[in-house]
Formats: structure tokens, C-alpha cells, sequence
């Protein structure tokens, strides 16, 4: 890759796949856009990933921010043209490419609700059900990212009160145990090598604890593939 990556992190459509819970085929429709089947009309991309120019898909720690919101709120019911929508009014009010993984989209999201309900057209009656509904959503999808710059920079991929960190910056972004440049799937491998978790969490000198994070993540990641 000719661009940088330190601190951008980059993630093949399986491991972003892998990591937001999200089938490879959703991902890369989203970020590529749809054609043929029942799509028989070209759909463009919600939005253009960072690294733009290869034949691979291939997305940036940013990316995975984005396509964990655009997740919940399909889960919550928002059909395609409302993510549509929702995505364009952000990318004005906010005016970046990547809307959802900034700091501003927590201080501008009812503008954002509200911009993107006037402009759907949809009656106010359950306005305040809606937006309810809108700020749990960014809630607890902004409760495990740190943020830095004003932008996303960390991900507590297994929530605060467990050891795997996502940090673009550490590792091209993989899971590590925090403070430690340590992936998580290496814990596994040498857990299943020599026999336990007391024997990799020696081995990499980290707590017992720790080690049984990872192996609980891994674990979580291969139960949702």
C-alpha cells in the first residue's frame, strides 16, 4: 500500500467482516455499492472507504467505526434509503467523509436527526419517540470508542472492563491485549499449542486474566462468523 496506514489501521473485508459482526457481502455492498440480483440498478457506496484506489476492499479503523453505526441503526429498522440519507445530512452538518467515527457526531446528532427527519419528510407526530430511539442508538454504539483529535481512536472491542483493544496504532489496528502489542488470536494459538491459558499468559508475561480475555474474544468472533 502506498498510503500510510500507521494509525489508520487496514482490515480485508473478512477481518472487518470478522470484527462489526457483519457479513462480507453487507460490508463490501456498502462501502462498493451494489449491482445485479435483485439490485438491478447500480446502488452507490453509503461511503467511499479510505483506501479507495485498490482492487481488494480493504478498510480503515475508521471505516469499522462507520460501519458499526450504519449496523445499528439497520438493526433498529432504518431502511436503505433512510441510512442513505441519514449518512448525507451527517457528512454536511459534520463535513467529513466519515461522520459517525468523529467526536462531533455525539454533540451534533439530534441536528443530525432532526435534518434528516425534515428532509424524509415524516411526520412529527412521534418525533420524540424517534429521537429516543436515535440517541440510545449512539449511545451504546459510542460507549466502548475512545476519542482523540476529534476523531475515533480506540475500540474496546470486548467493552472497558475487559484487556482487548482495536487501536489503529498498535498492530495496523488487529486486537491486542491493551498495553501490550500482543493479538489476541496469537494468545489463542499458543494457549491450544502448550496447553493452556496459565501457560500463554506466561509465556507473553501477561495475567492469567488477560489471556482468558482474548480467548474469550476469539471466541465470541468465531461464534458470530
Amino acid at each position: 500500500m502506498n498510503e500510510e496506514i500507521i494509525g489508520v489501521g487496514a482490515y480485508t473485508l473478512l477481518e472487518g467482516a470478522r470484527l462489526t459482526g457483519i457479513s462480507a457481502r453487507r460490508l463490501r455492498g456498502w462501502v462498493k455499492g451494489y449491482s445485479g440480483g435483485k439490485h438491478r440498478n447500480r446502488q452507490k457506496p453509503l461511503w467511499t472507504p479510505y483506501f479507495r484506489d485498490f482492487d481488494e476492499t480493504i478498510l480503515s479503523f475508521r471505516d469499522l467505526v462507520e460501519a458499526r453505526f450504519i449496523k445499528a441503526f439497520a438493526d433498529a429498522g432504518v431502511p436503505i434509503r433512510g441510512l442513505r440519507n441519514l449518512i448525507s445530512v451527517a457528512q454536511d452538518v459534520i463535513d467529513d467523509e466519515r461522520p459517525f467515527s468523529t467526536n462531533n457526531f455525539k454533540t451534533d446528532g439530534k441536528t443530525i436527526f432532526l435534518e434528516t427527519i425534515d428532509q424524509n419528510g415524516s411526520s412529527l407526530v412521534d418525533l420524540k419517540k424517534r429521537q429516543h430511539v436515535f440517541q440510545k442508538i449512539v449511545e451504546r454504539t459510542l460507549v466502548d470508542i475512545d476519542f482523540g483529535e476529534g476523531v475515533a481512536k480506540r475500540w474496546w472491542a470486548a467493552g472497558r472492563k475487559k484487556s482487548v483493544l482495536v487501536d489503529p496504532s498498535v498492530a495496523f489496528g488487529q486486537p491486542v491485549i491493551r498495553g501490550t502489542r500482543i493479538p489476541t488470536s496469537r494468545v489463542v494459538e499458543v494457549a491450544k499449542a502448550e496447553g493452556g491459558v496459565g501457560e500463554a499468559a506466561t509465556l507473553f508475561n501477561i495475567s492469567v486474566s488477560d489471556a482468558k480475555d482474548a480467548i474469550a474474544f476469539e471466541a465470541k468472533l468465531t461464534a458470530k462468523a
